[in-house]
């Protein structure tokens, strides 16, 4: 699934645009990139894809929080330098 998000703009004012593919690994994905989990006959991720889909909406968040932190963390540091 594509999306695109218009954030900012150029010099020339056309927006800035990005585009993200937007795919999970499942239960479903037949082939894990790990050679152990190959071996073990194991798929890449043991969620079945409705939970990762219910689950997503929240991990973003927490990771949005966390960059957040990062950065105000980094901003700190360097205003006390």
């Amino acid at each position: 699934m594509n999306q695109s998000m218009n954030t900012n703009t150029s010099a020339s004012g056309m927006p800035f645009t990005s585009r993200v593919d937007l795919h999970v690994r499942s239960k479903h994905s037949d082939r894990p990139s790990e050679w152990l989990l190959r071996r073990i006959g194991s798929p890449e991720c043991p969620a079945p894809p409705g939970q990762i889909r219910r689950s997503a909406p929240e991990r973003v968040k927490q990771n949005n929080a966390r960059r957040l932190a990062k950065k105000s963390s980094r901003a700190a540091t360097v205003k006390q330098s």
